[in-house]
């Protein structure tokens, strides 16, 4: 069961990684068992029979995402513009940017029809609250003007993530987001980690053309369905 999600939602929201078509329905049977109104299943994809279980049994594919990584055996440009970590009160500047950043990014949460849009977009600024309060990242990093920030973590001793990224849409194109990855890959270079890894969903093309100018390369892909019990 994910707490935070339904706290959020204020209905009982859980999710698995089924790879076979046994767990999918293991999965399932669990779900109906804690009384789960959101169940849902996040699945690689290439885990075909799983997926085909999935789409058997009702659930609806909402999301496909991308997932891409750079190992820092490789050189990477330096930042070129200024970007700091956020200060303490700036936590509502920064929910604004993701206010403003995200209501046409269509996550699985976005694409559900049951679910309300604001609370949708909510979660985005939920989870930029709570990356600045310590609790789901390690750091966050923010332009001068405040108009894009970056949440940063460290997954394990070698891989760290670029957990959100965002950038007000009027300041787009100005380079703050490419500075704003090449700053969370400095961040999990000094830290002595080996790689950075990046997800976003398989047609935000954009952002993929900056990963992929600086050096990234894609790795892996997996699908988010919802089934509503």
């Amino acid at each position: 069961v994910r707490d935070w999600d339904t706290n959020h939602f204020g209905i009982k929201v859980a999710n698995y990684q089924p790879t076979t078509e046994h767990e999918v329905f293991v999965g399932l049977d669990e779900g109906r068992e804690q009384k789960v109104k959101l169940l849902m299943a996040r699945c690689n994809t290439a885990h075909s029979e799983a997926v085909s279980a999935l789409e058997y049994i009702g659930f609806t594919l909402m999301e496909t995402q991308v997932s891409y990584t750079f190992d820092f055996i490789l050189d990477f440009p330096v930042v070129e513009i200024s970007i700091r970590k956020f200060k303490p009160d700036e936590v509502e500047d920064l929910v604004n940017v993701a206010k403003s950043s995200f209501p046409c990014y269509s996550g699985h949460f976005d694409n559900d029809p049951k679910i309300d849009k604001d609370k949708a977009i909510g979660v985005y600024e939920e989870w930029v609250r709570n990356a600045c309060s310590g609790k789901i990242a390690d750091d966050v990093f923010v332009n001068d003007t405040k108009a894009g920030f970056i949440i940063v973590k460290q997954l394990d001793d070698t891989t760290g993530e670029g957990v959100l990224a965002g950038v007000m849409p009027h300041e787009r194109y100005q380079g703050i987001y490419k500075n704003l990855i090449l700053t969370a890959m400095q961040w999990c270079k000094d830290r002595g980690l080996k790689n950075i890894v990046m997800t976003t969903r398989v047609n935000n093309y954009a952002v993929q053309k900056v990963w992929q100018r600086i050096g990234y390369e894609i790795y892996g892909s997996t699908h988010t369905f919802h089934k509503w019990l």
